[in-house]
């Protein structure tokens, strides 16, 4: 390749990189109205299960836990970072962040969190697990 196409390549793909990275959703698209999710909150020497139903506009990580915090009457704390977009939760049901050297942490279907808890949009039939490790 010429060196003089190099350049603008290189300049495309960055860019490109950044959109990626900052308009990510863990690439994971859905579309609906309502769905039906599994959350799985574990603290180590308990686990809970809950199944919750959202709507779109609560159709994320973040969502999930405020909306099963309401119907399952449990608290938890969260830190809105706008740098991010997003909210860092900080602790469930009173099980904070730092001790013992553990921290909140979220998978989705198995598969660690890839973005903020607000960003990551979820879909029919997911399953979400809080573990505090």
């Amino acid at each position: 390749m010429k060196k003089w196409l190099f350049i603008p390549a290189l300049a495309l793909a960055i860019i490109a990189a950044f959109y990626i990275i900052n308009n990510d959703t863990g690439n994971h698209i859905c579309e609906g109205s309502s769905i039906n999710v599994t959350l799985i909150i574990d603290f180590g020497n308990e686990t809970w299960n809950f199944s919750v139903s959202l709507h779109d506009k609560n159709a994320t990580v973040y969502g999930l836990l405020e909306e099963a915090s309401r119907l399952y009457n449990f608290s938890y704390d969260a830190t809105y970072y706008p740098q991010f977009r997003s909210y860092y939760i900080e602790s469930i049901n009173g099980v904070k962040n730092g001790v013992d050297g553990k921290y909140w942490q979220y998978w989705i279907n198995g598969e660690y969190g890839k973005v903020g808890a607000s960003n990551q949009i979820l879909c029919d039939g997911d399953i979400v697990e809080w573990k505090w490790i």
